[in-house]
């Protein structure tokens, strides 16, 4: 743990001074403090220039230049589209005006350190929303801890718990920001193959046979990681089996396994045994829920990541952790909940006065038709323009992507060499630890309106066809 101000400096230097890349894995280094940090690339500090017409104004804009949005349509990108936000817009605007019509009830306290756990108003209404709009079983408000979203949650776990030498292991393919990431890092990346029904058990199992793991200690009580999306899984958007669940939660008990599941795209569903509403459709069990507190082997060794950026705005910098008991005591005392205080007060309470309004659920509803529509779409267009080539795709039920696979030995480099000046897309390789699925494309829904988007489709089936013909 980070103990004094001069760490904190010092980190903050870093973040400065050095590229993401190298920021990443040196925090695990600062905050164990067993060995001494690499040095630091020397990428210079740039000043921010003063907006101006044709400057970037996203993340996106800032990767691959403003211009090529003119000309290109990139369909890897897994953000919220304009039009969606439009309509978070005016939920923010509404709630943070009436927020701050009163000062009666210290309604300024949000401008305020928070406590460690975060705002009690959001804990209390997405405690309510998780448990009566989403996975329709209970979601205790004790468990809750808000963060600063997904990305940022699951680093703060790997930094806490983990030691450099330590193993994460992750799905093959998996999230393809986090694969780099570890690469890169101190820790022993190891991909574990999926099949239909997600992660292979059998073979998690033998990897952890072979892996040389330390003894937990009170410090330390985990003696690796296992990553894994299981609900509408990035890339691939399959859904991992209750059988596999459970016997994941069983090898975590045996090994003292932390289980970070990234529970990001669950609210994003549009199909269930239940209902093919999508506003009714509840999504598969999560897998916090097979770690039940109940059972006489319980430990707690699962961790749900949650956040709100894949269906309100990534910009309002906040998501959620359901936490075990036993990982709450030291959350409470971390330097960064400690002298920080809670994560994001003022964006956590205005989504809060939002759940309560209902403004989230009723916008969450309006999505979800959305996507099942533009997904549906695009499931089609691919099948019936490229599927009598031999070129699979999977309709999901829910979630944020297609996963296309490509016949015989067509790869997807082969396709986007092809494609670059008009469509993009993610290679599957650069999801994979073993940089396996070179026959494989991801697309995302989300990022364009449908019209614009069913048209790069379109021109993405074209270029397969040209390639797969040759």
């Amino acid at each position: 743990m980070i103990t004094s101000c001069y760490c904190y400096t010092k980190l903050r230097s870093c973040f400065l001074l050095s590229s993401r890349r190298s920021v990443l894995s040196n925090l695990v280094l600062y905050q164990n403090r067993r060995i001494p940090p690499r040095k630091f690339s020397s990428r210079a500090v740039v000043k921010s220039p003063i907006l101006k017409m044709g400057t970037p104004v996203n993340d996106y804009e800032c990767m691959f230049g403003k211009e090529i949005f003119k000309t290109v349509t990139m369909l890897q990108i897994g953000a919220p589209g304009a039009d969606s936000l439009r309509d978070v817009a005016a939920i923010m605007k509404e709630v943070t005006v009436e927020h701050f019509s009163t000062f009666a009830q210290r309604n300024e306290e949000i401008l305020q350190y928070q406590n460690a756990r975060g705002d009690p108003g959001l804990i209390e209404e997405l405690s309510k929303f998780l448990t009566n709009d989403i996975y329709r079983e209970p979601v205790d408000s004790d468990d809750l801890y808000i963060n600063n979203g997904a990305s940022a949650g699951v680093w703060d776990l790997l930094m806490r718990y983990l030691l450099p030498g330590d193993t994460v292991f992750v799905e093959d393919p998996s999230y393809k920001a986090i694969v780099p990431r570890l690469q890169e890092s101190e820790f022993n990346l190891v991909g574990v193959p999926m099949d239909e029904e997600g992660m292979r058990m059998d073979r998690l199992e033998e990897k952890l046979a072979q892996t040389k793991m330390r003894t937990p200690s009170e410090r330390f009580p985990f003696t690796a990681v296992v990553y894994l999306v299981p609900v509408f899984h990035n890339p691939t958007t399959k859904n991992m089996s209750a059988e596999r669940q459970r016997r994941l939660v069983d090898l975590a008990r045996k090994y003292d396994l932390l289980v970070i599941s990234d529970d990001v795209y669950n609210l994003l569903c549009y199909r269930s045994p239940e209902s093919n509403d999508p506003e009714t459709a509840r999504p598969p069990k999560r897998l916090f829920a097979f770690d039940d507190k109940k059972d006489p082997a319980y430990k707690g060794n699962v961790v749900s990541s949650g956040t709100f950026s894949k269906f309100l705005g990534p910009g309002l910098r906040l998501g959620w952790y359901e936490f075990p008991p036993r990982m709450q005591k030291w959350h409470r005392s971390h330097y960064v909940f400690d002298s920080g205080a809670g994560k994001n007060p003022y964006s956590g309470a205005l989504v809060g006065l939002a759940l309560k309004k209902g403004l989230v659920q009723q916008h969450v509803k309006n999505t979800r038709v959305m996507y099942a529509e533009r997904i549906k779409a695009c499931h089609d267009i691919i099948l019936s323009t490229v599927g009598k080539l031999g070129v699979k795709c999977h309709l999901p039920d829910g979630g944020a992507f297609l996963w296309i696979e490509l016949p015989g030995s067509t790869t997807s480099s082969q396709v986007l060499e092809a494609s670059k000046a008009s469509v993009r897309f993610l290679p599957g390789h650069l999801a994979s630890p073993t940089g396996s699925f070179k026959n494989c494309i991801r697309i995302c829904i989300t990022w364009y309106e449908t019209k614009e988007l069913l048209a790069g489709v379109k021109d993405l089936c074209g270029y397969i066809e040209q390639v797969v013909r040759k």
